[in-house]
């Protein structure tokens, strides 16, 4: 009689045990949500921000690509220093290699 009570507090305890941890999990899945959805938002922000930022710098200095790079700058005279260039984008290598694609299929239409 005593195993058979022994035997049914251990079950209970085990089955208090993985609801607490099941709980302990849906606050973790819940933490990492709200993480997420906060660096999306912060992202979002970010690129708002910069876009609104190259907007302004586009109305003031010229934009010019780099041949090398295919890089975007921003080409500043400045008295001493003479021209200062100051990257406005990164160009990938995937943007390269897609508009290179479509040059040449375009090329190839005409």
């Amino acid at each position: 009689l005593f195993q058979m009570e022994e035997g049914v507090l251990v079950n209970e305890a085990r089955h208090e045990l993985q609801a607490m941890h099941s709980l302990e999990v849906e606050e973790l899945k819940r933490e990492e949500n709200v993480a997420k959805r906060a660096g999306d938002a912060m992202g979002k922000f970010e690129r708002q921000v910069e876009r609104k930022f190259q907007q302004s710098v586009d109305g003031v200095a010229p934009v010019k690509v780099d041949s090398q790079s295919e890089d975007e700058y921003w080409i500043f005279d400045v008295p001493i220093a003479g021209q200062v260039k100051i990257l406005r984008k990164r160009t990938s290598t995937a943007e390269v290699v897609i508009g290179g694609f479509l040059a040449g299929c375009i090329v190839e239409l005409t």
